[in-house]
């Protein structure tokens, strides 16, 4: 299969076969995987385990990383696919059956993490599959304008349904530079809303005297984890890593139900 990548003015072509397992995008699901877990251990133990959020800012910024390095492995142009209908349909599934937990584990009656990848995904295949920038555009307002209005009711908000996209770009285009635009996003997707995270990213020294300096600790391992996860996906790793196959979109629940269960046991 034939894919192309535009890089520095000139049209490479490569081959990409779908079929072929990508250890490096393994590697980096465990990792998302691992540090979600390691975020949520708080729910066991609120005040003592409280800390497990700092470490658990780099899972979200992984999972983006990943959409986008699955859309970008697709032939521009064909995202009306099975394989796409499928990715969309296991996360709208699991985002329905993870929401009892997920409102029940945080006392939230957003959107879980899965419906903020659902539209991240929608995103990104806009973008990767116009048949022109202005096309892409378009298509991306069309989804933007309405996400804004809800972003309030979804974990990370708009910052978090943009960040796939933000991946997809930083993969395509040459250059490191293009990394920290994820990275950026990721930090103010890790905030309270967009206007602070864009306050904390413009005016940081405004924020630390605000008191408001902790912060930064789980900003930095949100911008970490970005570019950590895009460093490990360039470097192509060949270690025997066990895949994480569609199991995963049921990790999500299943763990967060058996936290949930664990602590109302022994409180």
């Amino acid at each position: 299969m034939l894919d192309v990548n535009v890089t520095a003015g000139k049209v490479q072509a490569y081959s990409v076969n779908l079929a072929v397992r990508d250890k490096s995008l393994d590697l980096i699901k465990w990792l998302a995987l691992v540090t979600m877990v390691v975020g949520h251990l708080r729910i066991l133990m609120p005040d003592t385990l409280s800390w497990t959020v700092v470490p658990g800012r780099a899972a979200f910024p992984l999972f983006a990383l990943i959409l986008a390095a699955n859309v970008l492995r697709q032939p521009q142009g064909r995202w009306k696919t099975r394989t796409n209908s499928r990715y969309l349909m296991m996360l709208a599934t699991f985002a329905l059956i993870s929401q009892p937990g997920y409102g029940y584990a945080w006392k939230h009656s957003g959107g879980n993490i899965l419906f903020t990848l659902l539209l991240g995904l929608l995103l990104v295949l806009m973008v990767r599959h116009g048949k022109s920038n202005k096309a892409s555009f378009l298509r991306a307002v069309t989804l933007i304008i309405p996400v804004c209005l809800i972003s309030d009711n979804l974990e990370y908000g708009l910052s978090g349904v943009l960040l796939p996209s933000a991946f997809l770009m930083a993969l395509q285009k040459e250059g490191k530079v293009w990394w920290l635009l994820p990275a950026m996003l990721a930090a103010m997707a890790n905030t309270s809303d967009f206007e602070t995270g864009l306050a904390l990213i413009i005016i940081p020294l405004q924020i630390i005297d605000m008191g408001e300096a902790k912060i930064y600790l789980e900003l930095l391992v949100a911008i970490g984890g970005s570019l950590l996860g895009l460093w490990i996906k360039e470097k192509r790793l060949s270690l025997d890593i066990p895949p994480v196959g569609s199991w995963g979109y049921a990790f999500y629940p299943a763990h967060m139900g058996l936290l949930v269960l664990v602590h109302a046991a022994f409180t």
